[in-house]
């Protein structure tokens, strides 16, 4: 819709805005080569010729280049769920939170297991309309739940492994698919796919998504939701770029960012890149989910 383009120099010509009103003010906009479509400034409505209204936000959203997109057939996904004994981020939700909560988020977030290293994750993106867009690898140690990174970055992704380029694909929010299961919760976004995982056990009041990193917060990535109260909750000293990413995506979108973690942090967690996972494991958590039920 965004090819349509607003036609100032023939506004007078049309004589009834079609929400009804007459057009003598030249309130009403049409598009080029259109006289029944446009913008009203009166009724501030945009009225497209599949017949339909867009919001301000959607039609003034960022030109992206179209592209045919590759999805990943669902028997990848469905297959990975299951060998919950050799996925090492798994047994350690499990020795954390026990069996049913590890279930509940592993039902949740689809997550799943891979043979790319023994003991491998898989954190499935997908869409909003389920439609798998590629996955990412990942393998942790059992016993602390920390991302492996000796001798090297343990990080894969499902689309590589299926030899499809990466053109082929577009990424989108770890969570993305939540939104249509939960229409009235907050979004909160996180930087890792793992404290989004851990984030839902304690806070299941809001749907808990993750960017995989830290640059990837963009009006692409984020389109999905418009019209829904976003907060982000960033990493330590990553507080500042968000809030600056952030500037110019709040004409399309509810978003602010939290200095939750900035205000409490001590020296030594800002040197560790302390991010929102280390805080809520540090809780007792028994007291803390008996607190959250109850509230």
């Amino acid at each position: 819709m965004n090819n349509l383009k607003l036609n100032s120099k023939d506004r007078l010509k049309v004589i009834t805005c079609p929400c009804g009103k007459s057009n003598k003010d030249g309130k009403f906009v049409p598009f080029e080569g259109h006289t029944n479509f446009g913008f009203c400034h009166s009724c501030a409505e945009t009225i497209l010729p599949n017949h339909t209204k867009m919001s301000d936000a959607e039609y003034n959203a960022p030109i992206e280049r179209k592209k045919e997109i590759q999805y990943i057939p669902s028997p990848y996904l469905t297959k990975s769920i299951g060998r919950f004994r050799n996925n090492n981020l798994l047994r350690f939700l499990e020795r954390t939170f026990g069996l049913e909560k590890t279930n509940g988020v592993i039902e949740l977030y689809k997550i799943g297991d891979s043979k790319n290293w023994f003991g491998s994750t898989i954190f499935w993106q997908i869409d909003k309309n389920n439609n798998v867009r590629t996955g990412k690898i990942m393998l942790y140690n059992k016993n602390n739940g920390k991302r492996i990174k000796e001798p090297y970055d343990h990080i894969n992704w499902v689309h590589s492994k299926l030899k499809i380029p990466n053109e082929s694909i577009d990424k989108c929010l770890f969570g993305e698919h939540l939104l249509n299961q939960f229409p009235d919760k907050t979004i909160a976004i996180v930087e890792s796919e793992k404290t989004a995982v851990i984030a839902s056990l304690y806070f299941p009041n809001f749907i808990w998504m993750a960017t995989g990193g830290i640059g990837n917060l963009s009006y692409s990535k984020l389109k999905a939701l418009i019209g829904r109260k976003i907060i982000l909750f960033p990493d330590l000293c990553a507080y500042d770029k968000w809030s600056q990413i952030i500037q110019p995506l709040e004409k399309w979108f509810k978003i602010a960012v939290s200095d939750y973690l900035e205000k409490n942090a001590s020296p030594q967690d800002k040197l560790k890149k302390y991010d929102l996972a280390d805080y809520l494991l540090s809780f007792k958590k028994n007291g803390f989910f008996r607190l959250n039920e109850a509230t």
